[in-house]
């Protein structure tokens, strides 16, 4: 249903088990998981503060073409989408992303 429904993509089955793994935590997985598909996000671009949005190509999870078009065209934020990661990026690859994060914050 991850795949079919909200988007998410892996290379093998054992990645996407792993990398998705908190949709199947608790009672109400199945829910979370038609709330995303049916129900039309917010693009939130009302924000008045610098964003810097990281993610990979599949995780479309917790943004939206909106949101992402806000970002490029304001000079205060950045997104980056980096073809080689999986969802769990920052915790994988934590110096790359501490490696962005610094001079955003300075």
């Amino acid at each position: 249903m991850i795949v079919k429904y909200a988007g998410y993509q892996s290379a093998t089955a054992h990645n996407l088990y792993i990398d998705a793994y908190h949709y199947w935590d608790g009672p109400l997985w199945l829910y979370r998981i038609f709330y995303r598909v049916w129900i039309p996000s917010r693009s939130y671009v009302d924000f008045r503060f610098p964003v810097l949005y990281i993610r990979s190509p599949q995780d479309r999870i917790a943004s939206n073409a909106a949101f992402e078009q806000t970002l490029k065209t304001r000079d205060d934020c950045l997104l980056r989408v980096w073809d080689d990661v999986n969802h769990w990026f920052p915790e994988q690859h934590s110096q790359r992303v501490l490696h962005e994060i610094r001079p955003f914050l300075i």
